[in-house]
């Protein structure tokens, strides 16, 4: 689970090649994607962790500082947990396909 899980992604990759000789290959929930799948209501612009946990009035005491950025993202996970389940989304591979379709529609244009 991360926020923006490429960046994440790329790096575990490159650390488990670099050190470890294993090809890294996991799945991410990217909360960047299932925030805005399971919130209509979001005011536009609502895109970075930030933004997110400003939505959902969650308190951090830090930001830009991985243990408290990672406290964010775990909060936030709980209230997108939350929100699926309201949504009668139950399993991870639901999130998974309820994420790829969001993207596909926000790239043809759609909300």
């Amino acid at each position: 689970v991360a926020f923006h899980a490429e960046f994440d992604e790329t790096m575990l990759r490159r650390a488990f090649a670099e050190h470890l000789g294993i090809d890294f290959r996991a799945s991410f929930l990217d909360l960047a994607l299932q925030a805005p799948a399971l919130v209509k209501d979001a005011k536009p612009g609502t895109n970075g962790l930030d933004d997110w946990i400003a939505h959902f009035s969650i308190a951090i005491s830090a930001r830009h500082q991985a243990i408290a950025d990672a406290f964010g993202t775990a909060q936030l996970l709980q209230v997108l947990l939350a929100l699926a389940v309201r949504q009668k989304i139950a399993t991870a591979q639901q999130l998974f396909k309820l994420a790829r379709h969001h993207r596909w529609l926000a790239r043809v244009g759609r909300p």
